[in-house]
């Protein structure tokens, strides 16, 4: 009888390990407002935005330092950053400001693509 308690405890335990590890999940980007240039220089573009974030977690999270890097069709474009003390609260929507610099250069690359239009 004891055997089977002590099994039953470490499966028990284990399934509860599993369970609350497995289900993390990323927050999700819903949409990105508020897009202004700030500022512009020979070589980047400075953009604010607000962008609003899903968290899908059963429980807030609190990212600090966040940094990124910006791709069109895996051609480096940019980065951005989001400043200190932001709260993704659980199982809800939260609004972050960020700032990113666009580089002019990497944008060039994109010029020789020509516009088409259906008549």
């Amino acid at each position: 009888m004891r055997k089977s308690k002590a099994v039953f405890i470490i499966l028990f335990i284990i399934l509860v390990v599993t369970i609350s590890c497995s289900g993390i999940e990323s927050p999700k980007i819903i949409s990105i407002n508020e897009v202004e240039i700030i500022k512009e220089d020979s070589e980047s573009f400075f953009i604010n935005s607000k962008i609003n974030v899903y968290n899908p977690n059963s429980f807030s999270v609190s990212p600090k330092n966040i940094s990124f890097n910006l791709y069109v069709d895996s051609v480096y474009i940019g980065r951005g950053d989001v400043g200190n003390g932001l709260i993704l609260n659980k199982k809800n929507n939260s609004f972050i400001n960020s700032t990113i610099i666009i580089n002019k250069n990497k944008l060039e690359s994109f010029s020789i693509l020509k516009d088409f239009s259906i008549k």
